[in-house]
């Protein structure tokens, strides 16, 4: 455990105050739980650098911030910190605060030292910004009113997300694969494997029980290749979607091994998740590409079953951000040693950049509190919380929408690869509208069209016409109930067609439905007579 033995104070700036006649003293408890995890906990101390400078210089000495930042020993895993977590916030709350100062907590990534600390937020009522994303339970602000989520993802988005791109295409049946392999490297989309199987059960519970869709989840160790074979034996059985919740390094293994069990000959589909582009390209992002093996040709091939779910880096683009990361991987590299930045061509994790927004928004919300004139209790922290919710703020380019329950939205693309290999988006999902629409080619604005797997012209169905187990149909090739496989595909196609309501798909969706009713008919009628 680290604790400064100095208090770390900050000065908070605006336009010029008249109305106070001394400083508000403001005391700050920031906590790096990340769980094995260096990289993320000196980045995190980085980007509150770069936040309490952000505060220094926008708004004057109307306020007098200083706090404690709260460090983990590099050995200690999320599951070990949490009662840390509440010796730590109790001791400097209880011991070590002097005055009455307003009071606020930031952190941690970890789900079960967050969700401590947002149970002692409550008790105190004092602001809790953290950028955990695991737990659903937060949502519920009856029990954390004064919880506001900064993560750039959340479980319950991930579950609307699928939920709204399984409807599209029909699906109602899901295999989720959760990969809990935890390697030396720490530093992957989920820095623990227990906010990856946190992710897993929010994600199966919510599909299941909000949307009734059947979700069977099956736990493996991505590294042993038996065990992934194992569990998509099991998936066969059940489900044709498949939902890989894995680092971005995981993914390529788990393809090879579908392909190897003829898993990605397009009667499958799969759904990974990306949530962000990493910073060390090599563990968290998902690409068929390896010069290792030899097999990049399978995994490229295989890699044509894949969809890949991610939220959108489009503020990347713009010039604050692209002016501001150079600064805070300076920062990481000569203050605090971090060697993944060494390079300076990486990408900062939106985690890290989480700490800044929280305090860029806390510090923005302080601020507008303090000269109001309106006498608001600034050691009310529902109150202080309910001023930072339902609110889009512009950070750096990026515009960052808080809702109504306090948790950070952000809008999702749905990506496949193309005939090299590369990701490009095929559909994109608005968090603040919560739909679901067709991407666009940024050459020429035309419909970018999805292509399934062996250039289908239309989705894997979400069962075979014989069952999964091929148990529903006889010998003669009609099912049990005495169809074909055309009436059954008639069947399928009509169904497709009812939820193109409107569009010009119905159309010839019907037209097709039609045809292929007439082709069963005659065929029928000579089985008939042939007696077959």
């Amino acid at each position: 455990m680290q604790i400064p033995q100095t208090p770390v104070t900050l000065f908070l700036v605006g336009a010029v105050f008249t109305t106070y006649a001394s400083t508000l003293d403001i005391a700050l408890m920031e906590f790096a739980l990340t769980g094995r995890n260096p990289v993320a906990d000196q980045s995190a101390k980085a980007a509150w650098d770069k936040g309490e400078e952000l505060l220094r210089t926008n708004y004057g000495s109307l306020l007098n911030v200083t706090g404690e930042r709260f460090l983990p020993n590099p050995w200690e895993a999320c599951y070990d910190t949490g009662s840390l977590a509440l010796n730590w916030a109790a001791r400097y709350y209880y011991r070590q605060t002097t005055g009455d100062p307003v009071l606020a907590m930031i952190g941690s990534d970890c789900p079960l030292p967050a969700k401590s600390l947002a149970n002692f937020a409550t008790e105190w009522n004092i602001p809790i910004m953290t950028t955990n994303s695991g737990d659903s339970g937060f949502y519920d602000k009856q029990r954390y009113p004064t919880l506001t989520r900064l993560s750039p993802y959340r479980a319950e988005d991930v579950s609307v997300v699928l939920y709204k791109i399984l409807s599209n295409f029909g699906y109602n049946t899901v295999g989720i694969l959760c990969d809990g392999t935890e390697g030396s490297d720490r530093s992957g989309m989920f820095p623990s494997a227990a906010l990856a199987m946190s992710v897993c059960r929010s994600v199966s519970n919510t599909l299941r029980d909000i949307y009734n869709i059947s979700a069977s989840w099956y736990y493996i160790q991505g590294k042993d290749r038996q065990n992934t074979i194992d569990s998509l034996e099991e998936i066969k059985a059940v489900a044709r979607v498949v939902i890989v919740i894995a680092q971005g390094n995981r993914i390529r293994p788990i393809m090879l091994a579908a392909s190897d069990m003829q898993m990605t000959n397009g009667e499958y589909v799969y759904f990974a998740f990306e949530p962000f582009r990493h910073p060390v390209p090599s563990v968290g992002n998902i690409t068929w590409y390896s010069k290792n093996d030899g097999r990049d040709a399978e995994a490229r091939l295989a890699f044509r079953s894949l969809f890949k779910i991610s939220t959108s880096s489009s503020y990347e683009d713009k010039p604050e951000y692209r002016n501001f990361t150079p600064a805070l991987k300076q920062l990481i590299k000569e203050k605090y040693g971090d060697p993944y930045y060494n390079g300076f061509d990486l990408e900062v994790s939106p985690f890290t950049m989480a700490y800044y927004y929280a305090l860029s928004i806390y510090g923005q919300t302080l601020n507008e509190m303090a000269t109001s004139g309106s006498g608001e209790n600034l050691h009310d922290g529902a109150a202080v919380s309910r001023l930072m919710w339902n609110r889009t703020y512009t950070i750096l380019g990026q515009e960052i929408f808080i809702n109504a329950t306090g948790d950070r939205q952000s809008d999702w693309i749905l990506s496949q690869p193309d005939i090299n290999g590369n990701f490009q988006p095929v559909m994109e999902y608005s968090a603040r509208r919560r739909w679901l629409q067709p991407s666009r080619d940024p050459l020429d604005n035309s419909i970018r069209q999805i292509v399934w797997p062996n250039n289908r012209s239309s989705p894997p169905l979400n069962e075979p016409l014989c069952g999964y187990r091929g148990t529903k149909c006889t010998s003669d090739g009609r099912d049990k109930g005495g169809n074909t496989f055309w009436d059954v595909s008639a069947d399928v196609l009509q169904g497709t067609a009812s939820r193109q309501q409107g569009s010009p798909i119905q159309h010839a969706l019907n037209s097709t439905v039609n045809l292929i009713q007439q082709f069963s008919s005659v065929l029928n009628q000579y089985r008939d007579i042939l007696h077959i």
